[in-house]
């Protein structure tokens, strides 16, 4: 069985370029990588910072600050190089990752929607 190593990062706010972001096979950004969505530009240059990162696999899942993508997950497009998760479940590196945004973790609690969606 091969290892994987996951970076987990979030809050970053904007200042993302500002980390220094370590080596893995799966990036994960938990959440709020705007100043609560205000800037076309800054959400722009975020996809960009992330097209420029080594990591084989990108995932974000929107926070309280995106709710541009929470309200209307067709703009989850503007984020091309990763692969947005808004309260849905993939499968990478044979690893299950469950996205939830911020909202859906409050109204319904996360393990009660964890249950209801993988049975």
């Amino acid at each position: 069985m091969r290892s994987v190593t996951i970076v987990c990062i979030s809050d970053t706010h904007e200042l993302h370029r500002e980390i220094d972001v370590p080596q893995g096979d799966l990036l994960l950004h938990a959440g709020d990588f705007t100043m609560f969505s205000k800037s076309l530009g800054a959400i722009q240059d975020f996809d960009e910072w992330l097209g420029e990162l080594p990591h084989r696999h990108k995932i974000v899942i929107p926070g309280n600050h995106e709710f541009f993508l929470s309200s209307d997950p067709s703009r989850r497009s503007l984020l091309s190089n990763a692969t947005v998760l808004i309260d849905e479940q993939i499968e990478v590196l044979g690893l299950k990752i469950l996205g939830f945004t911020y909202n859906t973790a409050l109204r319904w609690g996360v393990r009660q929607e964890f249950s209801r969606r993988t049975g």
